[in-house]
């Protein structure tokens, strides 16, 4: 069969899983960073809520440029629905994605 096309078996996922997908206990942090994404926003606020209501981020920052088919950044959609799951705004940071030219 070639190499390309054979699928793993149930044992070498398993060897991979435990080889890479490390089990890491969270612990509480100054920031959480929340990247920009058009995907689950809703899930990730609210898992971002959950986190901020069990003390686990003092401060978030939020990232994310505008994307093709929307007027509105990512951070500020992100944003938005963080604060609507109960972040306070004022704990949000905010990073448009904009790029500023270095002049030498």
């Amino acid at each position: 069969m070639d190499r390309g096309t054979r699928r793993p078996t149930a044992d070498e996922i398993g060897e991979i899983n435990r080889t890479h997908l490390i089990d890491t206990p969270l612990r509480p942090a100054d920031l959480m960073f929340m990247f920009g994404t058009r995907e689950d926003v809703a899930l990730r606020a609210d898992t971002a809520a959950r986190l901020w209501r069990e003390g686990f981020f003092r401060w978030s920052i939020v990232s994310g440029g505008v994307t093709p088919g929307s007027e509105q950044s990512e951070c500020t959609i992100i944003k938005a629905a963080m604060v609507a799951a109960g972040i306070p705004a004022d704990r949000i940071l905010e990073e448009h994605g904009r790029r500023t030219p270095v002049r030498t």
